[in-house]
């Protein structure tokens, strides 16, 4: 994307993914540079990986981590622990990695009669913000996840991704 400070290496390992990469690239990278600028407007220059996959992959990864054998939509492995240390770190800031899984996703999407599109759009926006440091562990959390989810969807043009209003 032209003047995007932002280094998005997108990783296709399941070809099903590469139909929809090449016809909503634009949006995606707009979704991740508007969920970096919410949530952490001082990050000028970020790197992030996007490994589109299956949920074969998922799975495994979802099992070895997380030790819960099933696949899921995302997942997110953050580089940063410690914020307060950022400042001591090169630029641009390597966030770490989002792995989403497309069958998965497709399913949902149908069962949320959403567009796969719109679906990933969400998926990318919520692994930025897990890579950004929040979470949805306790309600609270989850409600100020959610909220800024729907910011960063809705200013670029994107439905609200939560039916419920939340």
């Amino acid at each position: 994307m032209v003047n995007n400070p932002h280094i998005i290496d997108y990783s296709v390992e399941c070809e099903q993914w590469a139909p929809l990469l090449e016809t909503s690239q634009k949006l995606f990278d707009s979704v991740i540079t508007g969920a970096i600028a919410q949530a952490m407007p001082s990050l000028t220059a970020a790197e992030i990986s996007i490994v589109l996959t299956d949920d074969a992959f998922i799975q495994t990864l979802n099992k070895q981590y997380r030790g819960k054998d099933k696949p899921t939509n995302v997942l997110s492995f953050p580089q940063i622990d410690d914020w307060a240390q950022t400042m001591r770190l090169p630029s641009p800031l390597a966030l770490g990695d989002i792995i989403i899984a497309y069958e998965t996703i497709v399913r949902e999407a149908a069962e949320q009669s959403k567009t796969v599109e719109n679906h990933t759009a969400h998926m990318l926006c919520h692994g930025i913000l897990h890579l950004l440091g929040f979470d949805h562990i306790d309600d609270d959390d989850a409600q100020v996840m959610e909220e800024l989810e729907m910011k960063i969807l809705t200013d670029i043009g994107l439905p609200s991704p939560y039916n419920d209003g939340i």
